[in-house]
């Protein structure tokens, strides 16, 4: 997969000739020039809206000696996030559902891990050059979205989305029907709900715990 086929699968929507090549600027075609000036900002406003799995990535942060009044601590802003999703908490504890039974045989429950939240704010320094993280959190480890522009790790969710959003930013500059946008930003917003119902899915697979019982069957 690559970013000009990704565009040119948005540009199918529109019914519109496709391109040769996103990057290299031989092709100068109306498309083309249109993709190149939206397709970096759409990809990084899709990856926002939605704590995507693929993109997901931990850092510990870097301290920085400025002080904000309310917290105790202010970190760098990782370079290549797009979106902060939470400090993590390393007092995190892990417990159990109640089991059940099933056929007469008694299944323990699935693992669940309980997290507080850690409270943080994101700001821009005096000087307005960085970003900092803010937090009571010491040896701060932030959970993100990263900046990802290599295509080959996108998951087919997020083509699916990104498609759409691609589509429905580039039907006004090509002159599309004025309610297509509308309804292609539609099918983006829906994308996003399936993509969260297929996450939610994968996140709840926690395998259960043997039970004592089929343990000692085997």
């Amino acid at each position: 997969m690559t970013d000009t086929e990704i565009c040119n699968m948005a540009l199918s929507k529109l019914n519109v000739a496709r391109i040769t090549d996103l990057r290299d600027g031989t092709d100068t075609s109306r498309q083309a020039t249109e993709c190149r000036l939206i397709y970096d900002i759409t990809r990084d406003m899709v990856l926002r809206d939605f704590p995507w799995n693929f993109a997901r990535k931990r850092q510990v942060l870097a301290l920085v000696t400025d002080e904000y009044v309310g917290y105790d601590y202010a970190y760098m802003y990782p370079s290549d996030a797009v979106r902060a999703v939470e400090i993590y908490n390393p007092t995190s504890s892990m417990g159990y559902e109640d089991g059940y039974v099933v056929d007469g045989l008694y299944i323990e429950g699935r693992a669940k891990t309980k997290t507080p939240k850690i409270p943080y704010e994101v700001v821009t320094n005096s000087t307005l050059t960085h970003r900092h993280i803010l937090t009571d959190q010491a040896d701060a480890t932030l959970i993100y979205t990263a900046r990802v522009i290599n295509p080959n790790n996108y998951d087919s969710s997020f083509i699916q989305a990104l498609v759409w959003r691609l589509a429905a930013d580039l039907a006004n500059p090509m002159k599309a029907q004025p309610q297509l946008a509308d309804q292609l930003m539609q099918r983006y917003m829906l994308a996003l709900g399936s993509a969260e119902a297929s996450d939610a899915d994968e996140a709840s697979e926690i395998p259960a715990k043997v039970s004592s019982y089929e343990s000692a069957r085997g």
